[in-house]
Order: structure tokens, then C-alpha cells, then sequence
């Protein structure tokens, strides 16, 4: 059977499902907590951007690997679909899935007619925020009850990951602002007027990322990044700090997972994250705080591009695309348009699944943002050509990814069986003493937790898929 007649099988035997039952009720253990109190005064969640399970060892993630020895390791962790930044980041903030909180990878919004890319200055004035994010996330939680937060982040994310945080920085990319002793030395840092203006609340675009010349590769976004939380940390020690490094992410998509100057990367990565530890310790707050590290994907080496687009083309079909990897949304105007798309993408190579929007709810997709043809890719197919490595798609590769919690409420050299990105936050929450975001999807990563002192009551509930 060729794979398009495997695929319209699937269809149809999955509109069958879906017609004839709307609801499938599975019944699940539910917990409500009746702690007396928190179990942490701080929580700190670093996420290594393109971090694979794979590459944590003893050599290449030594403060890591301590973090394991002291904590709690997740034997298979896995992040949302499409296996994108800019749906996992808001996922973990949220502990929602992409078709609650909104943000379903780069997207096309009809509603608005704007393809939302992340990539251009324009688009981030700081005026979409609110638009962009659907479900609350921690940092909105924890200001209601009484906490202060901060999220330190790479690229664009702090405009869909940073909602409703008292401290937003990022490197946004503005090309006209210069900072004199730029990079910091944090030995000798200041804390200048316009640091002070984020301090206080203010939403703010920092200067690019300075990118130096060190040991024959470009660097360092990722020091510049954990400066700014060292010096966040000191001045401001909040309650919740969201720290985001996205090098890694770069020289995969560029190199290659696995190779020289990944690893390198992620060792620079690695010493950021001893840096933050030991910034904690000095402060006299790391045994009063969990450390969470974690990444948003994981990542494939690509083989061959695969191109998408020349048959809708050739076919005289009209689209639009957002293209995310390993994955892509196809938008149409007419049903004509979309089916006719829909059989011709299943004839081109490296498509693995068409799923229309009928069926994303399977994806946790069904969203007016999401495509109305989402096209998911084989392992080592790029819809991006020129890449040497990529992700997105719904492969293991893509998809799973490290997690490792340490520190206050946490048991000691334990490893879980299975855990999730939307899952850390519940778990933060819950060592905070605070309730989840209100659309929270995610639960609380009870086998990880040193629940001594916490009474907790066990209803049966059920959940709806």
C-alpha cells in the first residue's frame, strides 16, 4: 500500500472515530493539595534551547549532571507539538497545550492577516503581547499571589514566553542602541538608570546580543543572558526567574546536532547554568530554592530538503504557509484549495502526515491559528533548506527532551519514569505553595517530590481527550 493510501486510511477510519463519538472519558487519578505551606520560597527554570537528552553526560554537562546526582532526573520527558520554540516556551509558561494557549509555532493569523514569524523588529513593539499569549501563565499566577518574577530570554521569546513578568529582557533585535562596556563583566557590573527601568517593571528592549570572536567561533548570547540574571538575581531576587539560552539552538540548525561546536555550546551552556547555582549559594537562597533545567525540543540532522511548496505552485493552488522545520502550516481560502493541496502534499517526498484541522485536536492543534493543513515531516526532512540540522516535526528526536529538577521539596538521585514540558509548572507552583495558571493542562510531578510534610487528598476524576 503506497503511504497517501496509507494516510487516506487514517483519515478516514479517524473521521469515522471522530462522527460517531464525541467523547472519550478516561478515568485518572487527580490530586488537591492541602499543604500547609511551601515547600520553596524560589524557583528557577533554565531552558537550554535544542538540548538533547543525548548529550548530557559527565563531560559535556558536568553542573548538570550534579544537578542529577543531588535531584531528580526524567527518564523520557517530551515537549508539545510542533516541536518548535515558539510553542514549547509558552507551553511550559502556561502548562498548556498549543490549541489553549494560542501560540501554535510561527502561525498565520487571518483574523489580523499577519503571519506572526517572530523574526521582524516590527512586529514586537511590546503593543501584541497580550494578544499573542491566550492562557495565563506563572509569572501572571504568582504576581496575583503576592510574588515577584522575571524572564531573562533569547531572541523574541519574551514576547510570547514573558507575559505578566515584573522584570522582561531580551535581546531584542534592535540594531541602533549601543550600551558603553558592552558585554558585561558582572564582577564590576553597575546596574545603570536603564537596568533600573526594568527593575521596576518596565517593559523594555535591550541592545543585541554582543556576538564575539572566542576560541574560533562566534559567541555569546547565552553569558550575556545569565549576566543579566546574576545581576536580576542579586538586585531583585524573585520568587520565580524563567532563564531562556538559545545558542545551542543556533549552531545546530547551522552545524549539526552532535557535532564539534554543538558540544561546545552546550559545555558553555552547561557552566551558565553552575554559574546561576552558585550565584543562589552566595546569596543563601539554593536551599530555599528548586532548579528546574529543561529544553523546549530536541533535534535531527537533516538529510535532504523537502520541498513543499513548488507542487501547490505547479498545481495553481493558492496558500499561505508558515513554515516551522519539521513542520508547516498551510493555509487556504477555499475548500477546493485545501483538499486539492491536502492530496498533493501526500505525494511529496519526506511528508510523513497531512492532518487537517478536523482532526488536530488529536495534535492538540485545534486552534483558528493552526493550519488548515498542518504537514508534518519525516525524520531528517527540512521544509528550510540550507540546514544542517532541524526539528519540529513529530519524531522522537524532535520530541523528547531532558529534564532535571534539584533542590527545595525535591527527592535526591530519583529518576521518573515519564514527564512533560506543560508538567513543570504545575510542579513549581506547587512547591511555591501557589495554584497553577488557570488553564493549566499539565499535573504536578508527584513521584519527583519529597512529600513529607504534605497532606494530600486522592479523588477520582476523569479526563476528556
Amino acid at each position: 500500500m503506497k503511504k497517501s493510501d496509507k494516510c487516506l486510511v487514517l483519515f478516514l477510519v479517524l473521521s469515522l472515530i471522530l462522527t460517531t463519538s464525541t467523547v472519550f472519558a478516561v478515568p485518572v487519578i487527580t490530586y488537591q493539595s492541602t499543604q500547609a505551606a511551601p515547600q520553596a520560597q524560589y524557583s528557577v527554570i533554565i531552558l537550554v534551547d535544542g538540548m538533547r537528552a543525548a548529550d548530557i553526560n559527565v563531560t559535556n554537562t558536568p553542573n548538570i549532571s550534579q544537578l542529577m546526582e543531588i535531584g531528580v532526573t526524567a527518564d523520557f520527558a517530551t515537549t508539545v507539538l510542533p516541536s518548535v520554540t515558539f510553542a514549547a516556551i509558552p507551553s511550559l509558561v502556561t502548562s498548556a497545550h498549543p490549541d489553549t494557549h494560542g501560540v501554535p509555532g510561527k502561525y498565520y493569523d487571518k483574523q489580523l492577516d499577519v503571519k506572526v514569524e517572530f523574526d521582524l523588529p516590527e512586529e514586537f513593539n511590546g503593543t501584541w503581547r497580550e494578544e499573542y499569549l491566550e492562557a495565563q501563565t506563572i509569572f501572571e499566577q504568582a504576581k496575583e499571589c503576592g510574588l515577584k518574577t522575571a524572564a531573562i530570554t533569547g531572541y523574541m521569546v519574551g514576547v510570547v514566553s514573558g507575559k505578566g513578568a515584573d522584570v522582561l529582557i531580551e535581546p531584542a533585535r534592535v540594531q541602533h542602541y549601543n550600551v558603553r562596556g558592552f558585554p558585561w563583566e558582572y564582577e564590576s557590573l553597575p546596574i545603570p538608570d536603564w537596568f533600573k527601568e526594568i527593575l521596576s517593571g518596565t517593559y523594555y528592549y535591550f541592545p543585541p546580543h554582543p556576538i564575539r570572536w572566542h576560541e574560533g567561533y562566534f559567541w555569546d548570547p547565552d553569558e550575556w543572558l545569565t549576566n543579566a540574571s546574576l545581576s536580576v538575581l542579586e538586585n531583585f531576587m524573585p520568587n520565580v526567574l524563567f532563564l531562556h539560552l538559545p545558542m545551542l539552538d543556533l549552531w545546530e540548525h547551522y552545524f549539526g546536532p552532535g557535532t564539534p561546536i554543538a558540544i561546545d555550546t552546550l559545555r558553555h551552556a552547561d557552566e551558565q547554568i553552575g554559574r546561576v547555582v552558585d550565584k543562589l549559594k552566595e546569596l543563601g537562597i539554593y536551599e530555599e530554592t528548586s532548579v528546574f533545567v529543561t529544553s523546549d525540543h530536541g533535534f535531527t540532522n537533516v538529510i535532504k530538503y523537502a520541498d513543499l511548496e513548488t507542487p501547490l505552485k505547479e498545481a495553481g493552488i493558492e496558500y499561505i504557509v508558515a513554515n516551522n522545520g519539521g513542520s508547516v502550516h498551510f493555509y487556504f481560502v477555499t475548500i477546493e484549495d485545501k483538499l486539492k493541496a491536502w492530496l498533493t502534499l501526500l505525494g511529496v517526498e519526506g511528508v510523513e502526515i497531512v492532518i487537517p484541522r478536523e482532526l488536530a485536536w488529536l495534535w492538540h492543534l485545534d486552534h483558528p491559528r493552526a493550519g488548515d493543513l498542518i504537514v508534518f515531516l519525516e525524520e531528517g526532512y527540512s521544509a528550510v533548506p540550507y540546514v544542517m540540522g532541524m526539528h519540529g516535526s513529530q519524531e522522537l528526536t524532535d520530541v523528547r527532551i531532558p529534564l532535571v529538577i534539584a533542590g527545595a521539596g525535591i527527592k535526591v538521585g530519583v529518576t521518573i519514569p515519564f514527564a512533560r514540558i506543560i508538567d513543570i509548572v504545575p510542579t513549581a507552583c506547587y512547591l511555591l505553595g501557589i495554584p497553577a495558571p488557570a488553564q493549566a493542562e499539565g499535573c504536578v510531578l508527584w513521584l519527583a517530590l519529597n512529600r513529607e510534610n504534605t497532606e494530600t487528598e486522592i479523588t477520582e476524576g476523569y479526563v476528556v481527550a
